[in-house]
């Protein structure tokens, strides 16, 4: 009922963002009834509902490839339609091909395969983690696919927050993609009354994966590259 005033909200929002600062802008991830772009605007028709995201260049224009969501959670398969981890776009910019994975995208394997094989050399991971202090609780493995085998080991003896390092961007993307710049970045604040978590994780290329330290709020965190 509400998508062509969200998706018109949501473009009018970030283009207006890329282009007062000139930079690449990713959009966090917004669910609209089968959208793409036509002559520059997203637009929604009938359809079945992506978890998508948006890139704006740093005139303000929208990409024309959106990325959409490849493995819904538990909570999101009665409603979410996945696509095949091949389709997964890859953008240029000026400082390298930029690879975008939504949320929980990031800890399976096959889309590192596709960007690698596509040539990106950045990552960025728009991602939402449900419940206050949810990091600090105790992973219970994958939502909506099977725990891989690389990853069982861990399942009741990591927390939340420690299996977002070990298992999605900061552990997947140097030994799979060969990407040593990224960052994966979590919605905070109040979303209803859903509660959230989470840390920036960044990659920088010098070494081990970085965390900020938690706010319950907007911020705007810096990677030089």
């Amino acid at each position: 009922m509400k998508a062509r005033q969200m998706a018109y909200e949501y473009q009018l929002t970030f283009d207006m963002l890329a282009a007062q600062f000139k930079v690449t802008m990713i959009a966090g991830s917004i669910l609209l009834p089968n959208p793409s772009v036509k002559n520059g605007k997203l637009v929604v028709s009938d359809g079945p509902l992506y978890n998508v995201s948006a890139v704006f260049r740093p005139d303000g224009k929208l990409e024309p490839q959106l990325t959409k969501k490849v493995y819904p959670i538990a909570d999101e398969l009665p409603f979410v339609c996945p696509i095949n981890p091949a389709d997964v776009p890859v953008f240029d910019t000026e400082v390298g091909r930029l690879g975008v994975l939504v949320c929980a995208d990031s800890w399976n394997s096959a889309v590192y395969q596709t960007l690698k094989k596509k040539g990106a050399t950045l990552l960025a991971v728009p991602s939402y983690s449900a419940g206050n202090d949810v990091w600090k609780t105790t992973w219970r493995g994958y939502s909506g696919t099977p725990t891989p085998l690389d990853a069982r080991a861990d399942v009741g003896k990591l927390t939340e927050g420690q299996a977002w390092l070990a298992h999605a961007m900061a552990g997947r993307a140097i030994p799979e993609a060969g990407i040593s710049k990224g960052m994966n970045v979590f919605l905070r604040g109040k979303l209803w009354d859903l509660g959230s978590d989470g840390k920036t994780i960044i990659l920088d290329g010098q070494g081990a994966p970085q965390t900020t330290q938690p706010i319950n709020g907007a911020t705007l965190t810096c990677l030089w590259l």
